[in-house]
């Protein structure tokens, strides 16, 4: 069971790190390639597309997921059915998205582009839907299969454009290619994989896993909306090229976050484990947990907060502006906020899906109303300030939950170890000047040894053979 575990996670770090790697390469690319207008009016439709589209996907692969796991045959009904509510809500999300257009003003070429990308986003749903069945299956690898299909035929598709005819609307045209073959090829290995007839949906079924369904889409929406929702907004109030500045830091901290998006759906299931098998060593795991995730979201913090004008025009050129590299100051903070100490995996672990509901949720309310409340003021600052202020409320509601569930998150040691020598280390590089190629890679020797201090031989060591078989 425990290698069945370990093979899983792997294909799953895999296929993330396909869906966030190649998206990362590319949008700075295009960054790179397309002025700032282009690029704003590309990640606005990226932006409406990821809002609108989480109604298609309403938390049914979780659902299949669920329920193949227990029963195979129960595919033969279950899968013809949600495709049919996916395709009803297909038609809300895509008038949803013509609503939201209308109220934009958008130009042509951004509703041109919106269009494609959503239509591309649905297809892409499908396709998830189908590999739900295969992690109900505990066949993990059949998704990898189709992300590596996906990203690789993504990646050439829009490297291509950007070298001969870069345009958002072609960049959109590329989407839809990608993930058309994808559903393509999640279609082939179903039929491989399941070998379960798809027999006739029912239209009561369909009703009743919407239902079923819908906490999962709740919490979907309130996470989209909290990272999105600002790109929209900025849009109406500032315009494309805007959107296109803000973007560029928001996509720059993205990427710098990766290792720790990843390690979330990791910690997961190792805290999981803790709880079922030594829930007394749970407290303690978490705080481990917490140390690694601290130690690296301070570093990337730091350096950003030292280096962001210079990180932003390697990144993005030297003709980036000025703005990119304020707001990402802030961008990255607000992830600070979010990964200082891990929110949702403690409470999934814990069996608290309503309570991590919640949080989000009201973060999502908060978010809506710092950015109508701060972009007409700041612009693209705004926006940054509204992401922050979001992921700040969502840590102090996780914080005050943890301490009425009186689950400990962290202790003076993490304070000791992971906290003040990365703020002396900023301290003395920002007193002595360092250039960034030095300042960075002090800052990265100090994280690693913080991280060091908690592999095998240390705590972390000990926890992990206490809670192992």
């Amino acid at each position: 069971m425990t290698e069945g575990l370990g093979r899983n996670l792997w294909f799953s770090a895999v296929s993330f790190g396909l869906r966030i790697g190649v998206h990362v390469i590319l949008i700075v690319l295009a960054a790179r390639v397309l002025s700032t207008q282009a690029f704003g009016e590309y990640t606005l439709a990226i932006a409406l597309g990821t809002i609108v589209v989480v109604l298609s996907d309403y938390g049914l692969n979780l659902l299949v997921t669920r329920e193949i796991a227990r029963d195979r045959a129960a595919a033969a009904t279950l899968l013809p059915s949600g495709a049919l509510a996916k395709a009803a809500l297909s038609l809300v999300a895509l008038g949803l998205l013509g609503v939201t257009l209308e109220i934009l003003g958008a130009r042509k070429s951004v509703v041109a582009t919106s269009v494609i990308i959503t239509l591309s986003f649905v297809a892409n749903s499908y396709g998830g839907y189908l590999t739900a069945a295969f992690k109900g299956l505990q066949r993990f690898d059949c998704e990898t299969v189709s992300y590596a299909v996906l990203y690789g035929v993504l990646f050439v598709a829009q490297a291509a454009v950007l070298w001969l005819a870069p345009s958002p609307v072609n960049l959109a045209l590329c989407f839809l290619l990608a993930r058309l073959v994808y559903l393509g090829v999640c279609v082939a290995l179903y039929r491989r994989v399941v070998r379960v007839a798809w027999l006739r949906p029912r239209r009561g079924q369909a009703w009743r896993m919407l239902v079923q369904a819908t906490p999962f889409a709740c919490y979907a929406l309130s996470a989209a909306l909290s990272l999105q929702l600002g790109t929209v907004i900025l849009s109406y109030f500032a315009g494309e090229a805007a959107v296109g500045e803000f973007q560029k830091a928001l996509r720059f901290g993205m990427a710098a976050t990766i290792p720790l998006a990843i390690a979330e759906d990791v910690f997961y299931a190792f805290l999981a484990d803790v709880r079922a098998r030594a829930a007394d060593q749970f407290a303690r795991g978490l705080v481990l947990l917490n140390k690694v995730g601290a130690t690296v979201i301070l570093a990337i913090s730091v350096m950003t907060l030292l280096y962001a004008p210079q990180l932003a025009r390697v990144v993005y050129g030297g003709g980036t502006a000025p703005v990119v590299g304020d707001s990402l100051r802030i961008v990255i903070g607000a992830y600070c906020c979010l990964y200082l100490l891990f929110v949702s995996p403690p409470l999934m672990a814990l069996g608290r899906d309503r309570a991590n509901l919640t949080i989000w949720t009201l973060g999502a309310a908060v978010n809506v109303v710092a950015n109508v409340l701060l972009i007409p003021v700041w612009g693209v600052l705004g926006a940054s300030w509204a992401l922050f202020a979001t992921y700040a409320a969502v840590k102090l509601l996780f914080l005050g939950y943890m301490w009425r569930l009186r689950v400990r998150v962290a202790d003076r040691d993490l304070v000791a170890r992971c906290v003040l020598p990365l703020a002396a280390g900023g301290a003395i590089i920002h007193a002595l000047g360092l250039p960034a190629p030095f300042g960075v890679t002090l800052l990265a020797a100090i994280a690693g040894l913080t991280v060091w201090s908690l592999a095998p031989g240390g705590p972390w060591a000990r926890v992990l053979r206490s809670t192992g078989p």
